[in-house]
């Protein structure tokens, strides 16, 4: 089994449906249908067992949710696993394609000045808002953190490749 740093989380558990042990998922990702479609397996983690693989019986969309039928589960056993999040294996991720990136691959990324070019952290987290996403950021002078919005305001350039992401710094952001 993996262990929780190879998984990417694609769906977090509302509340059981219906009395068949189904989940009611919401989805984490910007592209559903491809993503739930063609899901065969998942994984949830749990601290004692580690991560727990399930087989997929039924996927059934709706506007807003996902709705997953999965071996081996009851109203009940779902019951506990509200607000829990189920993941997938890192290597079965969909390409994000040329220009795109999944959020996962923010983090670790060098943070620098857009204008000064100086290095002021890294990337230690994102963070799905209501507005807009949210990046982490841990400041390297001070040894705090700080939340930039995910928005090009700020954030300037990414660089997947070479590991870095430049933001523009204006005075109170960090």
């Amino acid at each position: 089994m993996p262990d929780k740093s190879n998984l990417v989380a694609i769906g977090r558990i509302i509340k059981p449906h219906g009395v068949h042990g189904e989940f009611k998922v919401l989805p984490l990702t910007d592209f559903i249908e491809e993503r739930f479609s063609s899901l065969k397996d998942f994984f949830i983690f749990n601290q004692n067992d580690g991560a727990v693989k399930c087989s997929v019986v039924s996927v059934k969309f709706t506007p807003r949710y996902i709705i997953l039928g999965a071996e081996g589960f009851t109203i009940e056993s779902v019951e506990r696993l509200r607000d829990e999040f189920i993941y997938i294996d890192k290597k079965d991720i969909m390409d994000a394609g040329d220009d795109n990136f999944y959020a996962f691959d923010l983090v670790g990324l060098e943070v620098f000045d857009n204008d000064t070019k100086k290095r002021l952290g890294e990337v230690i987290n994102v963070f799905s808002g209501s507005g807009n996403d949210m990046i982490e950021i841990s400041i390297d002078a001070d040894s705090r953190t700080a939340l930039v919005p995910f928005v090009k305001q700020f954030v300037k350039k990414i660089d997947i490749g070479g590991k870095a992401i430049y933001i523009e710094v204006m005075e109170g952001l960090l």
